[in-house]
């Protein structure tokens, strides 16, 4: 259960980190699931990573940061 939960948190981390290069900007707040974010940065909300089931998810959740990112 530990080792689902590291890299669950990697993964989160790639894709922020992902997130704030597609955008060229470090200014910018990632959050996954139902997460408030009280922040004034522009905000990439994507779904929550403990749901997925699938690889296929993690294709989704990743193409949909991207797609943010970039009209960001």
């Amino acid at each position: 259960m530990q080792k689902k939960i590291e890299l669950i948190e990697q993964f989160k981390t790639a894709i922020g980190s992902t997130v704030r290069s597609l955008s060229n900007t470090e200014n910018i707040e990632v959050s996954f699931g139902n997460q408030n974010v009280k922040s004034e940065k522009p905000t990439v909300k994507l779904p929550e990573i403990e749901q997925v089931k699938d690889i296929m998810n993690y294709n989704q959740i990743r193409a949909t940061a991207d797609s943010e990112s970039l009209k960001i």
